[in-house]
């Protein structure tokens, strides 16, 4: 396994009221971002079973794809934990977040 790890220093949640063509349903989503506010990719919530498969883009950003009901989970991970980490092994495609004391 190869994993593509990066710190997590904020992040910004929205939740969308409508859905747009060309992406999963998604019912809510949180864009992580680094130190320098660098764009690390999101953690984006959907309503569908099986799960997309999650995403490397080509600029080295990615989305991790969750089921809506692990949203508050996740909330409660970025607020209470520090340090944190995002992960995604570049050849399974599976994808966390971390916590390291």
């Amino acid at each position: 396994m190869s994993f593509i790890s990066k710190q997590i220093d904020s992040y910004r949640i929205a939740y969308n009221s409508d859905n747009f063509q060309d992406v999963p349903k998604m019912s809510a989503y949180i864009h992580l971002s680094d130190k320098d506010n660098n764009n690390l990719g999101a953690l984006r919530f959907v309503d569908e079973s099986p799960l997309p498969k999650n995403i490397i883009n080509e600029d080295g950003t990615f989305d991790i794809f969750y089921h809506i009901y692990r949203f508050n989970d996740i909330i409660n991970i970025l607020r209470y934990e520090k340090p944190l980490w995002v992960s995604i092994d570049s050849n399974f495609k599976s994808g966390q977040i971390q916590t390291f004391s």
